[in-house]
């Protein structure tokens, strides 16, 4: 048995320890509750800091809102010349004077061909133009004509009725232009990249107006360029020759508009289109924000350059009808773009319904 003697040491040992133990754990909680402390302190600055930048930033605010505190303002950072307007409390920036385009670069674009006709030549002019050419009785002959050609039974809605051209502007936008031809040429290099060979458009496009081959850019056989009609409204094909050729805003829109007197004025678009190798579609294809892809052996992701819709699945409207009634197919294809550079509003033309001549 073990002596009274080695009990006692045992139990002083144990309550040794068990008073270090409880010390180590005091130590440990004051240096938790110290540290968490001077977090809440740090914290509690940076608070007190933000409310008082607030508070000065408010006061600055109202200030400022006043027209004395404008003046101030406009005094200390030298905007004492420019106009203030206060009405709704804001205060706009001074504007930016829009840069012209280099030297440098005009010159390097100086290689982009220009139709011989267009007026506005400046390659640093790159305002919209449209220049009314009205009075060229041969282009409008020949639009009419084109008109007339391309229109069926529903268009015109009468035997004795033809499309007379009323004015015709040409759109002279040398932004537009520039951007068309480099999407031609950056076409031009993806059919090399990927061994694409172009086939000619078939059946070939009806819209030739040949009266303008000696007087434009020649057409690309190559790209299968072509000139197509669009029809529009007088406002969305003046937003389209200003701007581009959006997919939001060159939907087709109500194309009869009320005149001043007699039959009611309609806009079409002619256009330049860079088709490229199109994809000739059986089955509708709705939605699509880009071409469908080639498949077989090209690189994954490589699409056809546009689509051409003409078949009765494709139909967006009413198409001719056989003795049954069954439809076969639409009455004018539909040929759709996906990239805005592909495609340039050459003219606007104004028309109306009326009489053959002579009767």
């Amino acid at each position: 048995m073990l002596s009274s003697a080695v009990l006692r040491r045992a139990a002083i040992a144990s309550l040794h320890r068990a008073a270090t133990c409880e010390q180590l754990r005091r130590a440990h909680w004051w240096k938790r509750s110290e540290r968490r402390r001077q977090e809440l302190a740090e914290r509690a600055k940076w608070l007190f800091a933000e409310a008082g930048l607030l508070a000065l930033l408010w006061r600055a605010y109202l200030v400022v809102r006043t027209p004395a505190g404008a003046a101030v303002v406009a005094s200390t950072f030298g905007l004492g010349g420019y106009h203030y307007s206060l009405d709704d409390g804001s205060m706009p920036s001074p504007p930016l004077e829009p840069k012209p385009l280099p030297q440098s670069a005009a010159e390097a674009e100086g290689s982009i061909p220009l139709p011989r006709a267009w007026r506005h030549r400046d390659f640093t002019d790159v305002r919209c133009h449209r220049v009314d050419i009205s009075s060229d009785e041969s282009l409008r002959r020949a639009l009419e004509d084109e008109l007339n050609a391309a229109a069926h039974g529903s268009c015109l809605a009468d035997d004795a009725a033809v499309f007379i051209v009323a004015s015709v502007e040409r759109v002279e936008n040398l932004a537009l232009w520039k951007a068309y031809w480099h999407g031609k040429r950056e076409m031009t290099d993806a059919h090399h990249a990927h061994q694409i060979r172009v086939k000619a458009l078939a059946p070939p496009a009806k819209v030739s107006l040949s009266c303008l081959d000696d007087d434009h850019v020649p057409l690309e056989p190559s790209l299968n360029e072509c000139r197509l009609f669009h029809g529009t409204d007088a406002a969305t094909a003046a937003l389209l020759s200003e701007l581009d050729f959006d997919e939001r805003a060159a939907e087709y829109a109500p194309a009869e508009e009320r005149g001043a007197a007699g039959p009611p004025l309609q806009t079409l678009l002619v256009v330049r289109a860079a088709l490229g190798d199109p994809a000739y579609l059986s089955h509708a294809f709705k939605n699509a924000r880009r071409p469908p892809e080639r498949g077989d052996a090209f690189t994954r992701g490589t699409t056809y350059d546009s689509v051409v819709a003409t078949t009765v699945d494709t139909r967006v409207g009413y198409g001719p009808l056989m003795d049954s009634g069954e439809a076969t197919g639409e009455e004018h294809r539909e040929i759709v773009l996906y990239d805005h550079r592909h495609v340039y509003p050459e003219y606007i033309v104004r028309f109306r319904r009326g009489k053959y001549r002579g009767k």
